[in-house]
């Protein structure tokens, strides 16, 4: 990724630090959490750049996307772990809510 397009995301996410944070501010309880958790992924993103790491999938290290960058700043995996993240996590949820957990998660 070149410097001026790594300077550009930087701006894009300072920006979106200090909205988040007045949002969070004046947020009702219930809309809280979900800014803090925005807020928390874009300082992450923040702190990737200043590593060097910005722009790689902290689960597989794979390189990211400009354009996935470009519409999600603060993006942090890949589709692909992305996606095995959200079906573990699912899986998890149907075992903790039914009778029979699914055998993968039983072996657990």
């Amino acid at each position: 990724m070149n410097t001026m397009m790594l300077a550009l995301l930087q701006g894009r996410l300072s920006t979106s630090a200090t909205q988040l944070q007045h949002r969070l501010q004046a947020a009702d309880e219930g809309a809280d959490d979900v800014l803090a958790r925005e807020l928390s992924l874009v300082l992450q993103a923040l702190e990737a750049m200043e590593q060097g790491r910005y722009g790689r999938c902290r689960e597989c290290d794979g390189e990211l996307e400009v354009d996935q960058l470009l519409s999600q700043p603060h993006r942090l995996t890949c589709p692909e772990c992305e996606a095995r993240s959200r079906s573990a996590s699912r899986r998890l949820f149907t075992a903790l809510v039914s009778d029979k957990p699914p055998a993968r998660v039983a072996a657990l």
